[in-house]
């Protein structure tokens, strides 16, 4: 703030301002250290203030956090070089209402935690060694319900602009950060600035060369005659453009053009499809050899472009997703807030989480518009991943004002949010929040209208929708659903959707999750711990106790094995059924990926970053070669014949000739049986027509079967799957079945 070490207090309103907290000469000796992107409970935590408000019920003992104003001060010096030269601080998210003062003197205010907070601090700068005074006042942040209102009425949360799930949310208690969320950053500049540099680079001829525009925004406080712009743009494989031109420096702001050609370019492409190579373009502005101004940004080379759906309806959004003139599948999740202290979220949790993503095969996450929008690094590593990401706006569940100021203030948000994205060639969709039609908004909402021309205006490369789902829309329903249905495959054999953007089911976490957050006296199943984390577990609700429901079990751990199974076969199916259905189907996003705390909901990676079982199972299913089994559901409830149609999904750029299925039955008793199929080619970015398999039950004895398939060309196997069903139905199973069941699981999918 700028980063490092900073001093932090509790100071009861007003008393701070009186007291001369905002003044470089205050004794700040007695206040608690903390650190620059931080939350003030995480502040408190590292100073034994407070107890970690993710275990128990600790987050309802720590509210009183949300009552006074809280102070940051920092002192810093400024480099010799800068005296002469304009200096500029700029915080890129601060959180929420905060005033700002440096060596005393005021600088300004804010309300909105997602637009950067930049303030010219020349004049009251010290230099020569001496120290800067930087002080924050953080206010009370607002109160506000969760609740959504489908009558219109809106949750007083719609005022606020601030993360809509602070307040709670149907898996999330309420727990409303209060801090400095992102980075401080202090930067120079003389005469102009480069303010903004925006990049846009497209493939041509067949992708031998690439055109490249290189935006400048620039702004001075006069003329300045005699600058040039000194332009490179480079690669892994070396420098790609090094150019200098002449430009004019005039009085306010301006946007200047520069345009290049880059032969021969790395294109960028989604993880599973190629590899992710990124440029780096540097902009120098200099007069007479001194460097005025200096800007850099990485970005990529790659086509983006929207396909219609065939078939869809006239009124439908082109859903289909097209880089560099492939269709590609997407497969991937719902990402949430990593944490409800939003500032301890840095670089390692992201690369943490995104890994695990990217190692499943997902190529696509939807960034929840009642979460945040995410710090750089974030961007940065989906870059990095070949991630792409359907950006929405941070508005969710609710119908949202319709006056003047609060769109212009929405406006000048959606401006900061499209500057900081619009580099990363992960940026695939812009959307204007989450499930607002079915809470009184509309497509006439002046701050969807208004979303939508600054997207147009700022970043028109990349598509917009209204909402996700657009309820408008017919391609968009059915929307959901969230848990297992009863006969769960047949209902989801005729579900289908246009772009499938959130589908779900729920589970337990691992046993350690529940042990790290809930006292072993509160654990299950009626404690009120465990109900205060795990509340859409809610013990009369049989949807949520599947182990109970489905298995007729009742015990912690059998029911987090259970739900955890339930959770992964529903996921799985899921994805097989809307990959078996390409080009109608372009995309299946499961709510949820991660989590913002420990609960029982439908993460797929638990809030300690514990992957739940249905990692392992969409693993095998996001490969490039997969295997569907489409049958009428996992209780066969005594049929005699075992029948289903399996699929081959090639979802690679090569076609896949001739090859085969082995495909073995097999049951705790020991029997077996084994059935060999050919299959014709499946072509490049195809489905094969569905392989029949019918086989009588009669020489298979048990109460559980197993079923293995794998695809096989010349010995060499392309792609497996590993099923299993009841015989009846998963209640009352032997001890042997279950034994069985337990290990077989275990051995293919750990």
């Amino acid at each position: 703030m700028p980063q490092g070490v900073t001093s932090i207090s509790r100071i009861g309103m007003p008393d701070g301002e009186s007291a001369g907290a905002h003044l470089g000469g205050y004794n700040d000796s007695g206040w608690w250290k903390g650190s620059v992107p931080s939350d003030v409970r995480s502040v408190l935590m590292e100073n034994a203030q407070m107890e970690d408000p993710f275990y128990a019920r600790n987050s309802d003992k720590c509210r009183w956090v949300e009552e006074y104003e809280w102070w940051f001060r920092k002192s810093f010096t400024l480099p010799a070089e800068w005296n002469g030269r304009r200096v500029c601080l700029r915080f890129l998210g601060v959180d929420l209402y905060a005033t700002y003062w440096i060596n005393g003197v005021k600088l300004g205010q804010s309300q909105d935690m997602f637009v950067p907070v930049e303030f010219d601090i020349t004049e009251a700068a010290l230099f020569n060694g001496k120290p800067n005074t930087l002080s924050v006042r953080l206010d009370p942040p607002p109160a506000s319900d969760s609740n959504h209102y489908r009558n219109g009425d809106r949750p007083r949360r719609t005022l606020y602009h601030k993360c809509q799930h602070s307040w709670g949310w149907d898996w999330s208690r309420e727990l409303v950060s209060i801090g400095i969320w992102d980075s401080v950053e202090v930067y120079s500049y003389q005469d102009a600035c480069i303010s903004d540099l925006f990049v846009q680079a497209v493939p041509v001829d067949g992708a031998k060369s690439a055109k490249v525009d290189v935006e400048l925004s620039l702004s001075a406080p006069a003329d300045v005659e005699g600058c040039r712009a000194r332009v490179k743009i480079e690669s892994q494989d070396g420098i790609a453009v090094l150019d200098e031109h002449e430009i004019s420096v005039v009085s306010g702001s301006r946007a200047l053009h520069l345009y290049y050609n880059i032969e021969n370019p790395n294109l960028w492409w989604p993880n599973g499809y190629g590899k992710q190579p990124l440029y780096r373009c540097s902009v120098e502005l200099i007069k007479q050899d001194k460097v005025l101004s200096k800007k850099s940004t990485t970005f990529g080379i790659r086509k983006l472009e929207m396909l219609y759906n065939p078939n869809s309806p006239s009124d439908a959004y082109p859903l289909t997703f097209s880089v560099n003139n492939r269709r590609i599948f997407a497969q991937g999740a719902n990402w949430v807030p990593a944490d409800m202290l939003f500032g301890r979220i840095d670089e390692n949790l992201y690369s943490r989480l995104l890994t695990q993503a990217r190692d499943m095969g997902f190529n696509m996450l939807r960034i929840w518009g009642g979460g945040l929008i995410e710090k750089d690094s974030f961007y940065n590593l989906c870059d990095r991943m070949g991630i792409m990401v359907w950006q929405e706006f941070p508005l969710a569940c609710a119908s949202y004002p319709r006056d003047s100021k609060f769109v212009a203030e929405k406006e000048k948000e959606a401006e900061a949010v499209i500057k900081k994205l619009r580099n990363h060639p992960c940026i695939s969709l812009y959307c204007g929040g989450n499930e607002l039609f079915y809470y009184g908004e509309s497509s006439d909402s002046p701050v969807l209208q208004t979303f939508a021309k600054v997207v147009e205006r700022l970043h028109p490369a990349v598509d917009y929708h209204f909402s996700s789902p657009d309820a408008e829309r017919e391609g968009e329903r059915p929307h959901g659903p969230w848990s297992a249905q009863g006969e769960n495959h047949t209902y989801w054999n005729n579900h289908l959707r246009l772009f499938a953007s959130e589908v779900g089911c729920n589970s337990l976490p691992d046993i350690k999750t529940v042990q790290q957050s809930i006292p072993d006296a509160e654990e299950w199943p009626e404690g009120l711990s465990y109900r205060h984390h795990f509340m859409p577990a809610k013990p009369e609700s049989p949807e949520m106790r599947y182990g109970k429901a489905i298995f007729g079990k009742d015990s912690l751990e059998d029911e987090i094995f259970y739900s955890q199974l339930v959770q992964a076969d529903t996921l799985r199916y899921i994805m097989g059924h809307y990959k078996s259905n390409s080009w109608k189907s372009s995309g299946v996003l499961f709510w949820q990926y991660n989590t913002s705390w420990p609960e029982g909901g439908w993460c797929i990676v638990d809030y300690y970053g514990r992957p739940k079982l249905a990692c392992s199972f969409l693993k095998e299913a996001c490969q490039p070669l997969s295997i569907h089994v489409k049958d009428k559901d996992w209780e066969l409830k005594g049929r005699k014949v075992f029948d289903a149609e399996i699929f081959l999904i090639n979802h690679s750029a090569s076609a896949v000739p001739a090859s085969e299925l082995s495909i073995r039955l097999y049951t705790e008793s020991g029997a077996e049986r084994t059935v060999t199929l050919s299959c014709n080619a499946v072509e490049a970015d195809g489905i094969s027509k569905p392989l029949a398999l019918a086989e009588s039950l009669s020489s298979l004895p048990g109460d559980v079967i197993s079923l293995d398939v794998s695809w096989i060309q010349n010995g060499k196997i392309l792609a497996a799957t590993h099923r299993w069903y009841a015989s009846n139905t998963w209640k009352g199973l032997t001890s042997r079945a279950e034994e069985f069941l337990r290990g077989d699981v275990q051995k293919f999918y750990g």
